[in-house]
């Protein structure tokens, strides 16, 4: 049961900040969707655990089943965030209805939140049976989560892309349903290793897939990136290119912003030798400055 506890505490947090990192791109950055969010996991996991409060023990086999369908739920749920403005039929662009923000987060958070919660009730219990106590249990469902929340600061450190890690926590909960094949029934053995089989070809093609699934909310896509602040993502279309962070605008090459911006700055001092620009230089801003006669620019961008 340790492998269990730990598989548990591992993909309940490296699932949660994957999540987080979807929603948040899929919400245009706000804040208030974490808070959210992280309310919604924590009342999914409590739920979970008393889902079922009967002083039953339930086979391994169910425990490996509700690992394969934590796998499958919790891709489906990238899928469904990315979709979420075309679900609730919302223009490109706009923010969401808050109530609609709200249905969408629920939709998102709870199953990937309640399975946990339940998983661990069963998995501690029959640890506890094995002449193990409590403590012991959450001590190692811990470990597991410590573990998953460094894993997932390893990928954003390496610039991994979220729907690469996605796919990463799927095949250890897959791996960890597999792991015990020979007490499964033979129903568990196959649906286990079709289910990783399934995997390979979505991690050969990730990319693509990854791509796909971004465009959605951006038809006319030329590329998109995770990085540890956002998703980059840069669409074109008739000789205008777009730059999005989290799906917000950030500027579009046929602005005349740069101008209006640095014109109206400098004509705030009377002999401007130096300028400092914090951010937001790639939009033609440190360009724009290059017109002047100036002595010194310096250009500080915290994304690389």
């Amino acid at each position: 049961m340790a492998l269990y506890l730990y598989a548990i505490g591992f993909i309940s947090i490296f699932g949660q900040v994957i999540i987080l990192r979807e929603l948040n791109a899929a919400f245009f950055g706000i804040e208030l969707i974490y808070i959210l969010a992280l309310g919604i996991w924590l009342l999914g996991i409590v739920a979970g655990v008393l889902i079922d409060r009967r002083n039953i023990f339930i086979s391994v086999n169910a425990l490996n089943i509700f690992f394969l369908l934590w796998g499958i739920i919790f891709i489906c749920d990238i899928y469904f965030i990315r979709s979420i403005r075309v679900i609730f039929g919302e223009s490109p662009g706009t923010y969401l209805q808050f109530v609609n923000q709200f249905a969408g987060i629920v939709i998102a958070v709870l199953p990937v939140s309640i399975l946990p919660g339940l998983m661990f009730r069963h998995a501690a219990r029959k640890f506890i049976f094995e002449g193990r106590t409590l403590a012991k249990s959450y001590a190692i469902e811990s470990i597991g989560g410590v573990i998953g929340g460094l894993t997932s600061t390893l990928f954003l450190k390496f610039e991994i892309q979220n729907f690469d890690a996605a796919l990463f926590c799927c095949l250890i909960s897959f791996a960890v349903a597999f792991y015990s094949y020979k007490r499964n029934n033979t129903i568990v053995n196959v649906a286990a290793i079709l289910l990783l089989a399934a995997l390979f070809p979505l991690f050969i093609f990730s990319s693509s897939i990854d791509f796909k699934m971004t465009r959605i909310n951006h038809s006319n896509l030329v590329e998109t990136k995770d990085t540890p602040y956002g998703r980059v993502s840069i669409s074109s279309l008739g000789g205008q290119t777009s730059v999005f962070e989290n799906n917000a605008l950030l500027f579009e090459t046929q602005s005349t912003e740069p101008e209006e911006f640095v014109q109206l700055s400098l004509l705030q001092h009377t002999a401007p030798q130096s300028v400092l620009v914090l951010g937001g230089g790639i939009d033609g801003t440190v360009f724009e400055l290059s017109k002047f006669n100036l002595k010194r620019i310096d250009y500080v961008e915290l994304n690389q």
